[in-house]
């Protein structure tokens, strides 16, 4: 997900585009989630279910935010992105990866019975989604 958002970044700076600061801030908003999640197994550094699972809550809102002040700033400013190769490879991997990724949250999160994870699995299967309108590809959610 860090190189996901460091190449987005990239690409969104290179191409001047409002789509790929989008991609690339939905990547650090997941990298976070993943954190806070993770965070609940660290013995140094413990972190309740309640409050991890709250906090993803949260940064599913934050997300949700971001995108829609870049899609209306973009609109505000007019920008015509250019075409990105970098940004077309890195949608590429996370539409491959991010379907595989979600359902193995989603099972885990069953398994385990862990709402912090199952908010994480959402936030991910989300994104496939956001990641096939760009492509206009149908996502069959599950």
């Amino acid at each position: 997900m860090l190189v996901e958002f460091g190449v987005s970044a990239y690409a969104a700076v290179k191409a001047h585009s409002p789509a790929m600061l989008a991609f690339g801030s939905d990547s650090l908003v997941e990298l976070l989630s993943a954190t806070v999640v993770l965070l609940q197994w660290v013995p140094s550094m413990p972190i309740s279910e309640r409050r991890a699972s709250r906090f993803a809550g949260v940064l599913l809102f934050v997300l949700a935010f971001g995108v829609a002040a870049i899609a209306v700033g973009a609109l505000g400013l007019r920008l015509r992105p250019e075409t990105s190769f970098a940004g077309i490879g890195i949608t590429v991997a996370a539409l491959i990866a991010m379907p595989v990724l979600a359902f193995l949250k989603h099972c885990e999160a069953r398994r385990s019975k862990n709402a912090a994870l199952a908010a994480d699995a959402v936030q991910s299967a989300t994104r496939v989604s956001r990641i096939a309108l760009r492509f206009q590809i149908p996502v069959r959610e599950s």
